[in-house]
């Protein structure tokens, strides 16, 4: 089923607004997390924004960000575990 173009055009905007928040967010917590690397709380933030991410941009049409994000999702997943040196391709 195609998504109308106007639709479509609506949905990218309403995307581009929610992830200039998203990624404000993820800045503030990436630093923040630089500096005090065991903070789990700081990580379930920075997942919660490259999903929400993800999510957002697949709906929108960005599927190379969404492919993008979810390899951010799964380092984070590895780190979570403590297992750096297992990234994926």
């Amino acid at each position: 089923m195609m998504v109308p173009i106007d639709v479509m055009e609506q949905m990218r905007g309403a995307f581009r607004a929610e992830a200039q928040d998203l990624l404000i967010e993820l800045d503030c917590a990436l630093l923040i997390l630089e500096r005090g690397p065991g903070d789990s709380s700081l990580v379930h933030r920075v997942f919660r924004a490259i999903h929400t991410i993800k999510g957002s941009g697949a709906t929108a049409g960005n599927l190379h960000l969404a492919r993008f994000a979810h390899k951010m999702e799964e380092a984070l997943t590895l780190r979570a575990k403590g297992d750096w040196l297992s990234l994926p391709n």
